[in-house]
């Protein structure tokens, strides 16, 4: 799957695992820049238990102007396309937010459900594989 695969959507929605560490926002970065660039209405979210506290990620968000929000569990964005990076739909890691559709960009092997899968085991990083996306 290549990027560009997804500007079929005009409404996208990119989701990063709860708790999420710098890999999971930078990816979600990576591509909230790409489809901005093609003129997409699109947000980065998170939810889980708590909202981002440490100091080095904050800072990275503050510094990076990374527009990231805290949604609640059970979120429906409706008519969009909702990608879940460095973590998969329906997996344990990320709270259940809903879409009509869903892709998977992620490094870790797992069963994550969505109509689009892109999961690349062998990368160190799923920052790698958005850039070699």
């Amino acid at each position: 799957m290549k990027l560009s695969d997804l500007q079929i959507y005009s409404n996208i929605v990119i989701q990063t695992h709860d708790n999420p560490d710098p890999d999971a926002i930078a990816s979600a970065f990576g591509l909230y820049t790409y489809y901005k660039a093609k003129g997409k209405d699109v947000k980065i979210v998170y939810s889980g238990r708590t909202q981002i506290q440490k100091s080095n990620l904050v800072l990275m968000i503050t510094e990076c102007n990374i527009p990231i929000e805290y949604v609640k569990e059970g979120t429906n964005f409706g008519d969009a396309l909702l990608i879940t990076a460095d973590c998969q739909h329906k997996e344990g890691n990320v709270t259940d937010l809903f879409a009509d559709h869903i892709a998977i960009i992620d490094h870790h092997q797992g069963t994550g459900e969505g109509d689009y899968k892109e999961r690349v085991p062998y990368l160190g990083s799923c920052s790698t594989l958005v850039w070699s996306m």
